[in-house]
């Protein structure tokens, strides 16, 4: 499988979003799949450096950046467009509804191909990152057109986007809930980003070191953690008046290692330092992906603040090294941390959550709760998730292959349902009908005629209806009986869509139900509907017999006609201008076990293809 993954943001930046894309990519490379990565080319930034690597095709973005490093792509990006012109992908993988996402939607209409989309981020939530949008700089207008985007430009863009899509993946069921409630329609299903297998093993020498560089000597010293990076809508404040409170409840020391880096950092080391926190709060910025767990299994239990999770990446991470989680709650989250099973999360209240984080690291409990969270990390594993992520794209790809067919299909049926009823339209106002030993009799009968004489069918028993009673016509449930129920419909006819195995049971039963209860008649082509020739099945004779109704045959001779010799029936199609003689036998009632003989012709002529009065 050739998947192309497209992203806004990627290595060197840092955040849940590349970390999500770089694992599974990593993963489904190791399943055999080709995964090409379109990334951003942040250029050289002294903070990332820049980062190469092998299936990864990193295209322009503006010169302008957000003050937390991510960039702002091109609408159109000729990098990525030529990518899709030297690739043949079966599927597109976007990470983000603007700027790629846009050109995603194109590229998967161009080349029809299913366009997956991951739900990363509650935009509404980020909107601070464009000036324009930052509340304490606005006026009361201008915070009007704040809210109005955030409550209703942002809902309706993304649930424009995500109904353009053909999959949409929510890293939790909570997220999914919420989408779903935003009017997406489209399909959905789970997948939260996975860990890969190096995060279950502690590097026990690498533990020691960090734990003696923050602690000392002291052996029974206590050492948290948090990650994420230092922006407004991680809660970073929250988060040092939580630690100040923790550290007032707390009859033992600790300190806490913050990872990750941010536009707040220098506000925050201030913000710090005033709160008496120097020497307990430990900002150590950006560490590598490969490092951070590490600081993780170093620690004893894991801080976390932010509202604006879909999912919380780290909150994996920190249970898979045994750290339980005490947190603020927000979406993400409330799938994750369960209360008094693997953590804690409690509302917005500083007081609540440090008291929570008091408790959980004195509780006699502690050992059994790290265990808790060790096994809810084990339901991430990226090789798992990952398997799950190519079941999900293959069945995508075959409801697209599926709908293309069908539309396909729909359009080539359209046109031969337009050929043939205009071509019934002709034969209705040109081809003298001429009746043989004709027998009507009012009420319910059964009629039965050769599948050869189908298409002539739809004008003998339009005729039928309005000399007995209306005729209905038993035609297959499958796309072949789409053909003929148009043709009836034609007519003024009406077709009674059967299907095949135990299912047509019920259906004959309800045939016969109103037949009775209305005055109709019933229409069956007695060797269909794939034969043998001529050899008459025992549908209509039970039919007959069921409802205690008269069975009439009706044979037809063309003098004019076009013969399809290549059926099994050699199907009929008369000609405008021609005679038709049409014969039709009352036989009484009978029943499935004496079929009587039928004529196969009205007279003895035989007609071939274009054969005239023969």
């Amino acid at each position: 499988m050739k998947i192309a993954m497209l992203t806004n943001n990627y290595k060197p930046f840092v955040g849940g979003v590349p970390i999500s894309v770089e694992r599974l990519a990593k993963e489904l490379r190791k399943q055999g799949h080709k995964v090409t990565v379109f990334a951003p080319d942040y250029g050289f930034d002294p903070r990332y450096g820049q980062v190469e690597e092998d299936d990864v095709i990193r295209f322009q973005v503006t010169r302008q950046k957000m003050e937390n490093g991510m960039v702002y792509p091109k609408l159109i990006s000729r990098e990525i467009w030529k990518g899709f012109k030297e690739h043949e992908f079966d599927c597109i993988h976007v990470h983000q509804p603007m700027f790629v996402g846009t050109q995603a939607l194109y590229l998967g209409q161009k080349y029809q191909i299913p366009v997956i989309y991951t739900y990363h981020t509650r935009y509404e939530d980020y909107l601070h990152y464009i000036p324009f949008f930052r509340e304490e700089q606005a006026g009361m207008w201008r915070k009007k057109l704040i809210r109005f985007a955030k409550d209703t430009v942002v809902p309706g863009y993304m649930k424009w986007f995500t109904n353009k899509c053909d999959l949409i993946f929510a890293p939790t069921p909570g997220m999914q809930n919420r989408i779903r409630e935003n009017g997406t329609e489209v399909s959905m299903a789970v997948l939260p980003t996975g860990l890969d297998d190096s995060f279950y093993i502690e590097d026990e020498e690498k533990t020691k070191t960090i734990r003696r560089q923050y602690l000392g000597e002291e052996k029974n010293g206590h050492l948290f953690c948090s990650v994420s990076r230092l922006e407004e809508e991680k809660n970073p404040i929250f988060l040092l008046n939580g630690i100040r409170c923790l550290k007032e409840k707390l009859p033992f020391s600790f300190r806490v290692l913050l990872l990750g880096e941010g536009s707040m950092r220098k506000e925050l080391e201030v913000l710090a330092e005033q709160m008496g926190l120097s020497d307990t709060v430990v900002f150590l910025g950006n560490i590598s992906n490969e490092d951070v767990k590490q600081y993780l299994y170093a620690s004893e239990l894991f801080l976390f603040a932010s509202k604006s999770e879909t999912q919380g990446i780290v909150l994996e991470e920190a249970m898979a090294a045994g750290n339980p989680i005490v947190a603020v709650r927000a979406s993400g989250v409330e799938d994750v941390v369960k209360n008094g099973i693997n953590g804690y999360m409690t509302e917005e209240d500083v007081e609540i959550w440090s008291d929570k984080a008091a408790e959980l690291i004195q509780s006699p409990d502690y050992r059994q709760v790290c265990m808790e969270a060790r096994k809810t990390a084990e339901g991430y594993r990226a090789s798992r998730l990952a398997a799950h992520a190519e079941t999900l794209y293959r069945q995508c790809m075959e409801r697209k292959e599926e709908m293309r067919y069908e539309e396909h299909t729909k359009v080539g049926k359209n046109i031969l349902q337009y050929l043939f009823s205009g071509y019934l339209k002709l034969l209705k106002k040109t081809v003298a009908i001429e009746w043989q030993e004709i027998q009507f009799v009012t009420g319910n009968q059964v009629f039965g005629f050769w599948h050869e004489d189908s298409f002539l069918m739809n004008l003998v028993l339009e005729e039928l209806s309005g000399k007995t009673s209306p005729v209905d016509v038993i035609v297959t449930a499958d796309t072949r009986g789409d053909y003929i129920e148009h043709m009836l419909q034609a007519c003024g006819g009406h077709a009674l869509r059967v299907p095949d195995g135990f299912a047509a049971f019920g259906a004959l039963k309800k045939i016969l139900q109103d037949s009775y209860e209305q005055t109709r008649s019933i229409a069956v082509a007695l060797d269909g509907p794939l034969g043998p020739r001529h050899e008459p099945k025992k549908l209509a004779f039970y039919l007959a017999e069921q409802a205690q109704e008269s069975f009439v045959g009706i044979s037809v001779s063309y003098h004019g006609c076009l013969r399809l010799f290549w059926r099994w029936d050699h199907y009929a199609i008369p000609l405008p201008f021609s005679k038709i003689s049409v014969a039709v036998h009352d036989y009484g009632e009978v029943n499935k076990k004496q079929i009587p003989d039928l004529p196969t012709r009205a007279e003895t002529s035989e007609c071939g293809i274009l054969l005239k009065d023969a």
